[in-house]
Formats: structure tokens, C-alpha cells, sequence
């Protein structure tokens, strides 16, 4: 059996026969930052591969709209708000769109600043084909 250094923790490790060009040894660290460097490559470079990122994330936000304000009402502890007609955010975004023929999206996040002023901050996306 040959022998090898993991790319991602430096250690030495056996390489299995039926993977001879494997880098990463089998820990379970190793194994999570293996898997995120794929998945980062792909979104990089294949285009149908991030589409369909893009389009999950959309579907699962769309199954859990309330989920940032439940998550931020879990962190302060704050007694949940009495129900509303009106929609609220369902982020920390207070606007956002896009050009999806441009392949171009945005958001501004409205936050407090310094002293409690206002503070906009825009955020833009560029896809780059």
C-alpha cells in the first residue's frame, strides 16, 4: 500500500487501492474541506451546477419564509411580535432584485449605524460567463 500526504491536515495516510489518486486522508475533517472545495470549484466553473444552487436555495427560502426571524428572535430572546396583515422581510435584506437575463442580482441591507443613523449598504452579484 502506498502512502500519501493529506492535502488538508498534512498527516500521513494509507491510500486506499481503488482510489491510487487520492489527496485528502479519510478523517472526517478532511473529508468536510474536500467536499467544500469541490462543491466551490463547481459553482466556479459549471454554470447548469450553480443555476441549480441558485434555484435550491430559492425553493428551500420559499418552503421557509419566517426562518430569519425566527432565527433572530431564537438569538435575542425577544417574546415573538403578535401576528401581522402585512408581510415582513424574510431576510436581513430590506430590498433586493434582479436581472436574470443580465445575470445580475442586488440587495441593499438597511441596518443602524454608528449613533443609531441610518446605513445602507448595496451588495451586487455579477455572473461572469
Amino acid at each position: 500500500m502506498t502512502r500519501s500526504v493529506c492535502v488538508s491536515c498534512g498527516q500521513e495516510f494509507l491510500v486506499r487501492p481503488q482510489s491510487p489518486k487520492q489527496t485528502f486522508c479519510p478523517g472526517s475533517d478532511c473529508q468536510r474541506e474536500r467536499r467544500r472545495r469541490w462543491a466551490q470549484a463547481k459553482l466556479k466553473e459549471d454554470p447548469d451546477y450553480r443555476a441549480n444552487q441558485l434555484a435550491a436555495q430559492r425553493a428551500w427560502h420559499a418552503r421557509h419564509p419566517e426562518y430569519w426571524q425566527t432565527y433572530r428572535r431564537r438569538q435575542s430572546n425577544e417574546p415573538p411580535p403578535s401576528p401581522s396583515p402585512t408581510k415582513s422581510a424574510t431576510s436581513d435584506a430590506s430590498i433586493f432584485g434582479a436581472d436574470q437575463f443580465g445575470g445580475r442580482w442586488w440587495m441593499e441591507i438597511r441596518t443602524s449605524g454608528p449613533g443609531g443613523a441610518p446605513q445602507t449598504v448595496r451588495v451586487e452579484l455579477t455572473l461572469n460567463s
